[in-house]
This record gives C-alpha cells, structure tokens and sequence, in this order.
C-alpha cells in the first residue's frame, strides 16, 4: 500500500499537525461540499509556473514569493487584495530593473489561512487554551469558543480564497501565482482533482511536517503541481537529499522550489553545505532564500519581531554562497504587506522596539511594512547583485 498514491492515501501516514475535530460528521458533509466546488486555478497554469521555476533555475528569470503570514477570512477584501498587488507589483518591477530579466510573482494570497504551531496549547495569565491555528481552522481570540477546531471554516476560507483569486486575476496587469503552505491535508486532497491540487498553484512543505514517511510529503508526492520545501537550520543534507528523492524521483525540472530559512549567522555555514547535497544528487532545483523567517526573536514583552538589517544580511550572503558555490539563487521570499504595520525593526522609517505596539497587527508573525520591502528590494540593487 506504501506505493500506491491517490487523494485520500496520506490518511494511512503519521500527521505532524493533525487538526482534531471533535464533531465528526460535520467534518465529513463540509468535505464533501469543498469536493464540489468549482477548483481555483487551472491546470495549465500550474504548467506555465513550473516553466517558470525552470528557467529560474537556471538564471532565465527570477521567483519574487510574498506576501501575507497568515490571511485573514473576515479582513481581506478586493481592497486589501489590490494593495497587496501593487506592491508586490512594484518589488517584481525593482528587481528586474537590476537583474535585467523576468521576474515572476507568487503571491501568498488566496488560501494562506492555515499555519503549523509548535506548541498545540498557548497560555495566558493561567489559563490554557488550543494555540491559533490560522482562520481557515480556529479564530485568534482567546476563548474557548473561539480556539475550538471548527469545519465549517473550510468553507469559509474556500469562499474568500477563490473570491481573493478572481480579484488578482481581475486586477493584475501580469501573470501573478497563489502559493499557501500544504498544511490542512483535509482542505487540501479535497481540490485535488486527478493529480493537481487546484486550490492553488504552489503548495509548500513546512519544516513542522516534512517527515519522510509522514503524511504531507505522501500527499505532495503525488500530485503535479511545482512544490515548495522550507530548509532550515535543522535539516541536513542526507535528509534533504532523501526528501527530494521521494518527492521529485524523476528529477522534473520546475517541480522543486528550495526555500532556505537558515538565519544571517547560519548561512554562510550550512547552505554550502546544502548546495553540495543538491549538486551531488543531480537533480535540478530552484533555489530561493527566505531571509525572514530564520531571524525572529521576542522582544522582553513577548512579542515577535525581526530586524531588517539582519533580514537584508541574510540575503546578502544568499546570493554571495550561491556565487561562491557556483549555483544560482532563483528566487527570494518574503512576508510583506502593504500596510504601516510596525513589526520588524530598522530600515529608514527607523522603527524601534519602543514602536512595536503602535501599530503591530499581525495575526502570527511579523511582516515588513511596504516602506522596508521597498528599501530591501533596493538595497539589493545598491549592493550590485
């Protein structure tokens, strides 16, 4: 049974993030709804990103993937939509001023609603509740009410997601693509129709779920969207190499999008490392680093932050590994949004972490306000790469 793959097979595989339901039947008649409803994207566009991951791959062009830590189903709008457009819009338009070659968008938009924790309980003052599980599973409020697992959000965020993807398509002057991370495999096998997953172009592994016999990576091997994979610190170069075997066993090019989450004071030793893995098993990937993640930190109060000098280090020394390894880094990947949030420190607005709570809105973790994206796409220009 290991071998055969469909739809439903991950159910018989270990679930790092398995979400508990405590009414059952109202799960099942919710997913037979969602396998229903009319898919998202297409497949032809899912091919057409992956002839973009391709040529990525090998410097023909360049992945800009950004966007929203978690989305939120009650606050986006074609509003909000439009301005998370834009500006993703503009970076693309910077970078390939500089690099002098296409630069294709994936956005984190239109079913980023589910997030893995580390730890399933969050207390306050005492009390412990289920921690957040992003909209599309439980609400942010801290009550028991609101923290229970609850499926009829999954309708709720099919809803917003597709509405959020006739907007972008709408809206968007350019081919723009959606990407979420592959967590709610409910969710997630039930817009799988044959082999593609049609809630989405470009679904991710996590580093919480990526274990080789677990059930996301007996998911994601089976279908024929491009696949994104988080690395971080952690993860070493045999189990990349045997993650990358499982999930890409005919070395398909455009169908592994490699996202390095490794910190500014890890890189420069572990993604050589990395590359060398890669290199050795032959196999043709894109490369992409996500500066951000790999360089949170609490302030004394608790609250999650990043300091945007360390964010534009990090992806410094991305591309001068890659060069130096004579590989090509394809892509970069960002949490962003457009408005003046004040979550990440530094930059020339000059946040500090005495500003963190004038404006600090972020459902998880915190995302570069458009000024800071702005000057880290440009700071990149500056810096000649």
């Amino acid at each position: 049974m290991a071998n055969i793959w469909n739809t439903e097979s991950w159910r018989h595989y270990p679930n790092a993030q398995e979400i508990h339901y405590r009414n059952q039947v109202q799960l099942r008649d919710v997913l037979a709804l969602l396998r229903q409803k009319p898919a998202i994207v297409k497949a032809n566009e899912i091919n057409a990103l992956k002839k973009h991951l391709a040529a990525a791959s090998d410097g023909r062009s360049f992945i800009l993937q950004a966007g929203d830590c978690a989305e939120s189903i009650t606050a986006a709008s074609p509003k909000t939509t439009q301005a998370q457009l834009t500006l993703i819009t503009k970076l693309a338009k910077l970078l390939e001023q500089k690099l002098n070659k296409p630069v294709v968008s994936i956005a984190r938009i239109a079913g980023q609603f589910a997030k893995p924790r580390t730890k399933t309980h969050e207390t306050r003052a005492g009390i412990s509740l289920l921690s957040y599980r992003g909209d599309l599973v439980n609400h942010i409020d801290f009550t028991p009410e609101s923290r229970e697992p609850n499926s009829a959000r999954l309708l709720q965020g099919y809803a917003k997601a597709a509405h959020t993807y006739k907007v972008l398509k709408r809206k968007s002057s350019q081919s723009i693509y959606t990407s979420h991370e592959a967590l709610h495999l409910h969710y997630e096998s039930s817009f799988t129709r044959k082999v593609y997953n049609l809630s989405t172009h470009l679904p991710w592994l996590g580093m919480r779920t990526a274990q080789i016999d677990g059930a996301h990576v007996e998911y994601l091997r089976g279908i024929k969207n491009p696949i994104g994979i988080k690395v971080g610190p952690s993860t070493t170069p045999e189990q990349l190499q045997v993650l990358l075997t499982k999930l890409n066993p005919e070395h398909a090019p455009g169908r592994i999008l490699l996202i390095t989450r490794l910190g500014a004071d890890k890189i420069e030793l572990i993604l050589p490392r990395l590359i060398l893995a890669v290199t050795k098993l032959g196999m043709p990937v894109t490369w992409s680093c996500d500066p951000m993640h790999g360089n949170t930190f609490r302030t004394e109060s608790g609250l999650k932050t990043r300091d945007f000098a360390t964010i534009a280090t990090e992806l410094a020394l991305a591309f001068q590994v890659h060069a130096s390894e004579k590989s090509i880094l394809g892509g970069i990947h960002l949490e962003i949004t457009p408005e003046a949030v004040t979550e990440c420190i530094g930059g020339q607005c000059g946040l500090s972490i005495q500003d963190l709570n004038q404006n600090y809105r972020t459902l998880l973790d915190p995302r570069l306000n458009a000024s800071q994206a702005i000057e880290l796409a440009e700071g990149l220009i500056l810096q000649g790469f």
